[in-house]
């Protein structure tokens, strides 16, 4: 038997087993369906499967082996739409990672499992199955990189423009962004100020900020509140 028919007939309790893990990864308050989990899975597996049918060059298999980015319209769609949903949906690309191992472990220990009497009729199947996944990986790598970089530089370029003042934190207290008001506000360059704790700065009120902060880590809840800054010219700015 082909290890390509064994995953397109026994696709739902390979489905099963994935799911089981995939819901691990996605916070409880999250509404993410099981439709949504198991549709993308499923095409990567029909995906897989489809390609270790057909016939393959040395010059493909060996790039396939290096995490080299092989054309394959249906591996690469499958790949690329499961990438850019698992940003939409808040996955950091180590959690989009180990799906792929739980999906790769999922089909080699339900086929080893299976009856003794199935033997691979082409041994070379488990080597290009192992290849396959290795390909959907770099795909979807690629994929949510470029998705999540986009996103990055229009949510700052939105940032930029804007008057607010604006800037974001570690869980330490330290600056990570801050747009060009900010940075006009602080008269330094970026770079002087990047990395720096807030609670170092000459950022009024900076024991509220503190409790504030640490508040928001502890109940991942919502914080309103304002901020008064006066600068060397007397101006006042609100946060």
């Amino acid at each position: 038997m082909r290890l390509s028919t064994y995953i397109l007939d026994n696709i739902e309790p390979i489905l099963q087993e994935w799911e089981d893990f995939a819901k691990t990864l996605f916070p409880a308050d999250q509404s993410i369906t099981v439709k949504e989990l198991r549709d993308h899975a499923s095409k990567v597996l029909v995906a897989i499967a489809h390609d270790l049918e057909r016939s393959q060059t040395s010059t493909v298999q060996s790039d396939k082996s290096k995490g080299l980015l092989v054309k394959d319209d249906e591996i690469n769609t499958a790949a690329e739409d499961h990438g850019i949903q698992r940003v939409i949906q808040g996955l950091s690309i180590i959690e989009m990672i180990r799906e792929y191992r739980a999906l790769r472990a999922s089909v080699i220990r339900l086929f080893s499992k299976s009856d003794r009497a199935i033997l691979l009729s082409d041994p070379n199947d488990l080597v290009r199955f192992n290849e396959a996944i290795d390909q959907e990986v770099a795909e979807s790598v690629y994929t949510y990189s470029t998705y999540k970089d986009k996103q990055t530089r229009i949510f700052e370029s939105m940032l930029s423009s804007i008057p607010d003042l604006s800037y974001t934190l570690d869980l330490d207290g330290n600056i990570t962004y801050m747009n060009l008001a900010m940075t006009y506000l602080y008269d330094k360059p970026k770079h002087e100020i990047l990395g720096k704790a807030i609670y170092n700065t000459n950022m009024p009120a900076v024991a509220d900020m503190r409790e504030h902060i640490q508040y928001i880590i502890k109940t991942k809840k919502e914080c309103h509140g304002e901020v008064v800054y006066k600068d060397k010219s007397g101006n006042h700015h609100f946060f």
